[in-house]
């Protein structure tokens, strides 16, 4: 599986360096929602990812969203949405530019790889976020192992109890209890509202 993830990687920067003349500032919006209906970079942060108006995953930058449109998917049964986390950095790029440097440079590998994972992802993922019978713990516990995991990207431009709220909807006293009792057990090691490391965490609370 890393050997997969560095694959993901360097497809994600082989994408950026070609669409980067093309990209465009992602424009305002009153809602602060964006429907998934084209191409976006995720330059820099993350987003969260809503399906009919329910949180439904995290998204991580340096990534792409909507790369299925580039393979002429048109319409999903999906109704997927996001909204910028602290600190993201989001263009766009039109569809139809990126399909035609994807076909000039002989992408499409790299844009499978770049589903792959997503589906990957999201599956992997939502399988918790999704499952009403799902513990508050049990969404808390993988938000912080993919906030550790991103920490150089995400450390300074949004704590991790926020994150974990914005990602589960769980409740701040609650997310804040749970995170004081890590640290109460030596799981997680947090100074100045930094996570600092991540021992293996229980299985339950």
């Amino acid at each position: 599986m890393d050997n997969f993830q560095e694959q993901v990687k360097k497809c994600v920067i082989t994408l950026a360096d070609v669409f980067e003349p093309y990209l465009c500032p992602l424009p305002e919006s009153k809602s602060g929602m964006y429907a998934i209906d084209t191409l976006y970079y995720v330059k820099k942060g993350a987003v969260l990812v809503f399906n009919s108006g329910s949180s439904f995953s995290p998204l991580i930058g340096p990534d792409f969203i909507g790369t299925y449109f580039i393979l002429g998917q048109t319409a999903m049964r999906l109704n997927l949405e996001f909204k910028l986390l602290s600190g993201a950095e989001v263009y766009t790029i039109d569809i139809a530019q990126a399909k035609s440097l994807v076909s000039k440079y002989n992408l499409y590998e790299s844009i499978s790889y770049l589903i792959a994972n997503r589906l990957y992802e999201f599956c992997n993922i939502t399988e918790i976020y999704i499952n009403p019978d799902s513990s508050a713990y049990k969404k808390v516990k993988i938000c912080i192992n993919l906030f550790y995991e991103h920490k150089d990207i995400l450390g300074d431009s949004i704590s991790l109890s926020t994150f974990i709220i914005e990602c589960t909807g769980i409740s701040k006293s609650r997310v804040m209890f749970i995170l004081s009792e890590l640290r109460k057990g030596g799981y997680i090691t947090i100074e100045n509202g930094k996570l600092l490391s991540v021992a293996k965490l229980p299985n339950e609370f």
